[in-house]
């Protein structure tokens, strides 16, 4: 979730967020356009949940950039697509790739995806 998008027209508003994430059924984690801010903090007060994923700004991610990442999350994805399988490397979990999925995406063609 690009916290900077909140409650702009045609984003999701808090109300929507705290909604979505009581029901048990979704988890919104960090993301942000810019390294500027820290999103994390924000949704924890939206949401009241921790917060422990972050997508890196355009998949832009080096060895500094993990490191910080680790201070403050438990995992973080690419822009990689591919299916993420632990292989026990140094910090694979801060360099997980992810299946992409779009407006148009089907039911389909997303279980292919993740087969």
């Amino acid at each position: 979730m690009i916290v900077d998008n909140v409650d702009a027209e045609g984003s999701l508003s808090t109300a929507n967020i705290k909604e979505m994430v009581d029901s048990g059924i979704f988890s919104v984690q960090s993301h942000t356009a810019t390294y500027a801010e820290s999103p994390k903090e924000k949704l924890e007060k939206i949401t009241g949940k921790p917060v422990i994923a972050f997508a890196y700004p355009f998949g832009h991610v080096n060895d500094q950039v993990v490191e910080e990442t680790k201070k403050y999350y438990q995992f973080a994805t690419t822009t990689k697509p591919g299916r993420f399988i632990t292989k026990g490397e140094p910090n694979e979990l801060f360099k997980m790739k992810r299946v992409r999925i779009h407006h148009s995406t089907t039911v389909e063609q997303f279980t292919r995806s993740i087969k």
